[in-house]
């Protein structure tokens, strides 16, 4: 076992918590989608849920919110078997005027990063795209209620699951078994592939990376999930308020 900080130390494994992320993140969404499809579609409800074409921004937030409840379900069933509670997670306190000058640098840090990590992969990848428009059903909403939506699903929920699920779970598991950079890339290439689209997953690489390393200078993943919240919220404001 590779040397890692003891905040970072956890009781479960990292095949245990990749098989807990599949679950929590895909399988359990997906069944509790198909008993709402098949089970009580004679609810008027439940089957405009179902039927609702992806641009339903309401149908999106309900699934995004049925995604955040098997998360949370899945890590509350592995802390419960391994007597763990949520500062296993990184729920910490942490120094709130050193955490400010971190996460100024991580910012920074990730502007850089990202835009030389595009430059690199247009060089290496043939047919790259930087410049793909990012697909997400919620940049969209030309009402105050559309609005409202489209900011929780995008700049209030991933951030808080994500950073759960990938930095708070996945990646001290990885690290208390092979080390901090081990743990760092796996969980930031998961991380990566989770959003699905090639030029999205270069800079949310970059940026796992960065929020892992924040994570073990400050002891919490609360640091990391406020920069999470800015980044998409920025995206918000760029791609909702063009």
């Amino acid at each position: 076992m590779s040397a890692v900080s003891s905040n970072l130390r956890v009781p479960w494994g990292p095949w245990r918590a990749l098989i807990a992320t599949i679950i929590g993140y895909a399988v359990l969404p997906s069944i509790l989608y198909l008993i709402l499809s098949y089970g009580f579609s004679w609810i008027p409800a439940v089957h405009s849920f179902v039927n609702a074409p992806s641009t339903d921004l309401g149908a999106s937030l309900i699934f995004s919110l049925l995604t955040a409840a098997s998360v949370a379900v899945t890590l509350w069933y592995v802390l419960k078997r391994f007597d763990a509670n949520l500062a296993s997670l990184g729920f910490r306190r942490f120094n709130v005027w050193q955490t400010l000058l971190l996460v100024v640098g991580v910012l920074a840090a990730f502007i850089l990063l990202s835009a030389a990590a595009l430059w690199l992969a247009q060089i290496v990848i043939p047919h790259f795209n930087a410049d793909q428009p990012q697909t997400n059903e919620f940049l969209q909403g030309d009402t105050p209620r559309m609005e409202w939506i489209s900011f929780i699903g995008l700049v209030v929920i991933p951030p808080i699951v994500e950073e759960t699920l990938f930095r708070g779970f996945l990646f001290p598991a990885f690290a208390t078994r092979y080390g901090f950079w081990i743990g760092a890339i796996a969980s930031s290439a998961l991380f990566a592939v989770a959003h699905g689209q090639a030029n999205v997953a270069v800079y949310t690489f970059v940026l796992g990376l960065l929020l892992c390393w924040l994570y073990r200078r400050t002891g919490s993943i609360l640091p990391g999930m406020a920069i999470h919240m800015i980044n998409n919220y920025l995206a918000y404001i760029a791609l909702v308020h063009p």
